[in-house]
């Protein structure tokens, strides 16, 4: 399983929203990079199901362009395997990005910070 949370700063400036008609929708302009990072990380799985939700926390205006400002995307692949995908655009604490890829024999997280917040952090070991 990979989940990925790509937090985008909250824009009072109205720049995001001008730029919100060409970007593509939430999906494209902030996980596009964490979408092609799961196919990667799963070995290009086949999706067979996908599901997103998405609210307007603090940009109402996005509604008139079937947008939003915060959104949950899972895609199910053949195989068992699921991806997730966390966008909220509305983060006072700033932009924020990390990625957690789960399998049968271990964890990594990518830009998460037990380190910094009291936890422990290991070298990856590699069995066969």
């Amino acid at each position: 399983m990979v989940r990925s949370n790509t937090y985008d700063l909250r824009d009072d400036t109205g720049f995001f929203v001008r730029y919100a008609s060409r970007n593509g929708g939430i999906f494209v302009d902030c996980a596009i990079h964490d979408i092609d990072l799961s196919l990667w990380y799963l070995r290009n799985p086949l999706p067979k199901a996908c599901w997103a939700a998405g609210t307007l926390q603090h940009h109402p205006e996005l509604e008139d362009l079937s947008d939003v400002d915060n959104a949950v995307g899972i895609v199910e692949f053949w195989g068992g395997k699921i991806a997730y995908f966390y966008c909220p655009r509305t983060q006072t604490h700033g932009h924020d990005a990390c990625t957690e890829v789960t399998g049968t024999d271990g964890k990594i997280m990518v830009n998460v910070m037990p380190l910094h917040s009291g936890g422990s952090c290991r070298q990856v070991r590699h069995a066969k």
